[in-house]
């Protein structure tokens, strides 16, 4: 038809949830609050659909940026008391409640039989007094943000209660009756029991003492040290010659890779611990030389300070202190590699200070940065950690004693791509990717980081349209990792638009074997099999994407599609119908529909009315520009007996598709044209129409 949408195939898109995310997180990063730095809130219910706030008088309203809240009688003294999380220090507070009042309670823990074990879902309804006053509770498993109050339901009773009787109703329906309950007890049921068990807490002595949070000092310097060494991307500076020069592996401007390790350090000579930095560094020349290190003392005047080039202070600077290491003007380009190496390993996403320094292995990893003037004594002792085994590592990076439940992690240079990426530099993220690949040794990452490096890259090759090199990257990621399924399906989908689909097919399908539930695929699948002609094929493959996913409209429109090309009309029309219930403003779907009963010749499904309102409806969506979409309301009108519409709709249609160049179309609806001008129909003048 020359009015149908191009078969769908796309299995993979930007997920705007996850791009909300991103941009949320971006600002979190940058400094900004995830609560606006509002205190915390605590509301008091005055018995009945009234709040009021007690926020100050409860002590509750921290500054903190708290997410979790868990409620539990903690010290067992018949007070709820508070557990709080936060996103900021403290991580976790407890809240003691030390209310002082008359007011008593009742509790109760519940263990399911034919149920759950712990009655999730269970509603307890206690009756006070003489039976009049009923106050009710469920029990719930989460509660709020990422939270677990205790399974113990609690409830206040007020003062000098009398508890009548209490009814569980457990998850499924059954209803059981309580009776004998006292004020300030805890009790234990279980279902089907008929009788509530007296809890007698152990005996114990709970002394908690409030503390004040007592926030580090803040200084002018920081010190990283990391546990899982990411690759530098290539470095090149200005001499002060004005001679290029560059960082190769291992931190030497020139020789073997891996021959030494090295420390940048940017500095600028209007920053007076820059100068104290340089100072010392010339001073323990000896010590440095003895710890096999190289230096290399890197001036950014003329970025931060927008000197236009004028280095010519911080020459005389080094002059004067008779630098004994390399020395030279930092670029724009390696200050930016720097910075996005920096935001890739902090959470907190803010412009490198001066100084700032970088200790580079010999494999040309990261291995300390340092923020703000650097300690030479402290270099020294860090130096020793460049042989240091990952675990003694990971213990040298943590300032505080604790225990590790997890292995050290692997280096992964798909962060520094990322933040390249983020900073709008796919080319940057591209060349260190490469880079990254071409410097692998023995003993690099494991083969399923090793695939995702190369889906990654895979990615970024494919936004910049460069296919071949997408179509590479993929294959290697499969190679590498077989069952990595993200890889599989990009590969295929790259494939089916190289018009490549007997290559395609294996790779949807083994995408399939790894997750079979998936319409997407399923779709991809489809397409492809109809490329090959394998028409039955490509219909099981839709229809098995609809019984996972009724109604998914790419899976509809190519189905009613491929219908109609075989001939089955009604199959079409009724798809078509249940697409546009469902979907009305589908223009492409309601064109399809209304060339079909437009020129059907079968008597059956002919609707002229039906074909003028669904053509007039695609046409008016697309403001009468679509030639293709004018072809089958020309069509329309014919069949209804509307000629004179007919014929100067085709007409039009005919200036379009002249103006845009589609000359087979041109030739289509001059033959249209004719059939209109002698009152034939394009059903009973048997043209045929093109795919």
């Amino acid at each position: 038809m020359p009015h149908s949408p191009t078969e769908v195939r796309t299995v993979s898109s930007d997920d705007p949830y996850n791009r909300g995310w991103d941009a949320v997180n971006l600002l979190v990063r940058s400094g900004k609050s995830w609560s606006g730095h509002e205190r915390n809130c605590c509301f008091l219910n005055t018995r009945g659909k009234r709040f009021a706030t007690i926020s100050a008088v409860a002590g509750m309203d921290f500054a903190d940026d708290a997410r979790g809240l868990a409620v539990v009688d903690w010290d067992l003294d018949g007070r709820l008391d508070v557990w709080t999380t936060n996103r900021n220090g403290p991580r976790v507070r407890f809240l003691q409640n030390q209310i002082q009042s008359k007011a008593e309670f009742v509790a109760f823990k519940l263990e399911g039989q034919s149920c759950n074990r712990d009655a999730i879902g269970a509603r307890l309804e206690l009756y006070l007094g003489d039976g009049q006053e009923k106050r009710i509770q469920s029990l719930r498993a989460g509660e709020g943000f990422v939270s677990q109050s205790s399974k113990w339901v609690h409830f206040g009773v007020g003062d000098e209660p009398k508890i009548d009787h209490l009814i569980v109703r457990w998850p499924g329906g059954e209803a059981e009756r309580f009776t004998g309950l006292a004020p300030n007890a805890r009790y234990t049921i279980k279902q089907g029991a008929g009788k509530a068990e007296l809890w007698t807490p152990p005996k114990r002595t709970v002394r908690l003492v409030p503390s004040e949070v007592e926030l580090p000092e803040t200084t002018q310097t920081a010190r990283i040290v990391l546990l899982s060494k990411p690759p530098v991307p290539s470095l090149a500076y200005r001499g002060f010659d004005g001679g290029s020069r560059t960082l190769a592996a291992g931190g030497r401007q020139s020789g073997p890779a891996g021959s030494k390790p090295v420390l940048v350090n940017l500095w600028a000579s209007w920053c007076s611990p820059c100068l104290e930095e340089l100072n010392e560094l010339s001073a323990q020349r000896q010590a440095l030389g003895r710890a096999g290190v190289d230096v290399v003392a890197l001036c950014v005047d003329d970025i931060v300070d927008a000197r236009s080039g004028d280095v010519s202070l911080a020459k005389k600077i080094i002059d004067r202190l008779e630098f004994p290491f390399a020395s030279g003007v930092a670029t724009k380009e390696l200050v930016q590699s720097l910075d996005t190496v920096h935001r890739s390993l902090v959470d907190y996403q803010s412009d490198l200070p001066v100084p700032s320094s970088f200790l580079i292995d010999s494999n040309n990893q990261l291995a300390v940065l340092y923020k703000g003037k650097l300690s030479t004594k402290q270099l020294l002792e860090d130096l020793k950690l460049l042989s240091a085994t990952p675990e003694q590592l990971r213990a040298a990076a943590v300032p505080f004693a604790g225990s590790w439940f997890t292995k050290p992690i692997r280096p992964n240079p798909q962060d520094i791509a990322l933040k390249y990426l983020e900073q709008g530099a796919p080319d940057k993220a591209v060349e260190y990717l490469q880079s990254y690949l071409r410097s692998l040794q023995a003993g690099g990452p494991a083969a399923t980081d090793l695939a995702e490096i190369y889906f990654l890259l895979g990615r970024l090759h494919e936004e910049q349209k460069k296919f071949a090199k997408a179509l590479a990257a993929y294959q290697h990621a499969v190679r590498t990792n077989p069952q990595y399924r993200k890889a599989r399906i990009n590969l295929g989908d790259l494939l089916l638009r190289g018009n490549r689909p007997a290559e395609a097919v294996p790779q949807f399908k083994a995408a399939l074997a790894i997750e079979s539930e998936d319409p997407n695929i399923l779709v991809a699948l489809g397409v492809a099999y109809r490329h090959l002609g394998q028409v039955d094929r490509a219909v099981e493959c839709y229809q098995e994407a609809l019984r996972f996913r009724p109604g998914y409209l790419q899976a509809q429109t190519n189905l009613a599609r491929l219908w109609h090309a075989q001939g089955k009309s009604k199959q079409a029309v009724k798809v078509y119908r249940d697409i546009l219930r469902k979907n009305p403003d589908s223009a492409s779907d309601a064109n399809n529909l209304a060339w079909i009963l437009a020129t059907s010749k079968d008597e059956e499904i002919v609707d002229a009315v039906g074909a003028v309102k669904w053509a007039k409806m695609a046409s008016d969506a697309t403001q009468n520009r679509n030639a293709r979409y004018l072809t089958t309301l020309a069509a329309a009108y014919a069949e209804n007996g509307d000629f004179e519409k007919a014929i100067a709709t085709v007409t039009h249609a005919r200036r379009l598709a002249t103006s845009a160049g589609q000359s087979q179309l041109v030739a289509m609806l001059t033959k249209h044209l004719e059939l209109y001008k002698s009152r034939r129909t394009i059903r009973t003048g048997g043209s045929k129409s093109p795919n």
